[in-house]
């Protein structure tokens, strides 16, 4: 199964990309700056925690993706697609709280920062994502029941 393997190599990725900004926080600041605009002046130390704690979002969305991999390798495990509709169903909300807290790490140097959260399609098309495949697991379980009780 060609889609298994291309899912789990997204989550790998995913895990380990926030380690770039670990690794090296003055490249990786470059890519924070586009997200995070008037965060020029943010310290090393800055960076790396906003890596650290970005690295939490990545990780709810990659543990989402190895759980599919996971129920298509085992379809008669709907416990698999159960686990990861709860990942990706909490991934937007905990990537706006990682953000918000970016946001006020980044932000610190500036006297009056504004926050701003945002909600938007790509974060509105993993929840709907997830509510596809909790469908999936429920519809499943009812019908191996009927199934089961004749």
């Amino acid at each position: 199964m060609f889609i298994r393997y291309i899912l789990m190599l997204t989550a790998v990725l995913l895990c380990l990309y926030p380690v770039w900004g670990l690794v090296s926080p003055a490249s990786y600041l470059q890519e924070i700056l586009e997200v995070y605009p008037d965060a020029e002046q943010a310290s090393h130390t800055q960076v790396r925690i906003t890596a650290a704690i970005l690295w939490i979002s990545n990780l709810t969305l990659s543990f989402g993706l190895l759980f599919i991999a996971k129920f298509i390798k085992q379809p008669q495990t709907y416990k698999f697609a159960k686990i990861s509709s709860i990942a990706l169903i909490s991934y937007p909300f905990i990537l706006t709280i990682t953000e918000a807290i970016s946001h006020s790490i980044l932000y610190r140097h500036l006297e009056h920062p504004t926050l701003t959260i945002e909600f938007s399609a790509q974060k509105l098309f993993y929840f709907v994502f997830s509510l596809i495949i909790l469908g999936i697991y429920q519809s499943q379980q009812e019908y191996k029941r009927a199934k089961e009780n004749g």
